[in-house]
């Protein structure tokens, strides 16, 4: 898990630091972000919760606009929920999830 963490970090800091500009980075960050997200939750949190509070604000902007419609955002909002070990932030991913599904007009939480 440590590795998945680490590669998490990765992307973080590369969402922070590119140029917003690039469209191209930023459909491919925006499909890792939730690919991440859906297959390795905990690893999720854990990253998103040891980023700095900018790092965080700039996830939470991608998570509230999903890139395409193909992403499975109820189950996603499902395995985020259902990581045991709870913090602070795994609030605010379940809220900008919730976000990204109203935009799409779909009740992630059913």
């Amino acid at each position: 898990m440590e590795a998945k963490t680490d590669e998490i970090n990765k992307l973080i800091n590369d969402i922070r630091t590119t140029n917003p500009n690039n469209v191209e980075f930023g459909e491919e960050s925006n499909e890792q972000l939730y690919f991440f997200a859906e297959k390795f939750p905990k690893s999720f949190i854990i990253a998103f919760d040891n980023s700095n509070e900018n790092s965080q604000q700039l996830i939470i902007e991608e998570l509230e606009t999903p890139i395409h419609d193909m992403i499975d955002l109820p189950l996603i909002y499902q395995r985020i929920i259902s990581v045991k070990e709870k913090v602070d932030s795994t609030g605010k991913i379940l809220e900008a999830i919730k976000v990204a599904g109203g935009k799409l007009n779909i009740d992630v939480t059913k």
